[in-house]
């Protein structure tokens, strides 16, 4: 019993941080501007993090909020990459 008890608790583990792999991936997937190493989020875009791995199966494509979690105002590209002059629609 013991070692069925176990056993469920490493699945769950495991499962846990692949569906949070997921989030990580989309971030990286949605979040930045291409050849930039920096994703550019919003002030509360981890607050996400729990809902998108709760969910059954991990948060998809379709169903990751991008317009909650990457700033995609012009005030946020000069906050997340400085200097670099781009434009809100040339961007993303």
């Amino acid at each position: 019993m013991r070692s069925f008890f176990f056993a469920c608790v490493i699945f769950l583990l495991i499962n846990n941080v692949l569906l949070c792999e997921k989030f990580k991936k989309h971030v990286e997937m949605f979040c930045k501007f291409p050849g930039e190493t920096n994703t550019c989020l919003t002030d509360n875009a981890y607050s996400f993090v729990s809902s998108c791995c709760s969910s059954k199966g991990g948060c998809n494509s379709v169903e990751f909020p991008k317009s909650k979690i990457c700033c995609f105002t012009q005030s946020c590209l000069d906050r997340c990459y400085p200097g670099k002059g781009y434009r809100v629609g040339t961007v993303y």
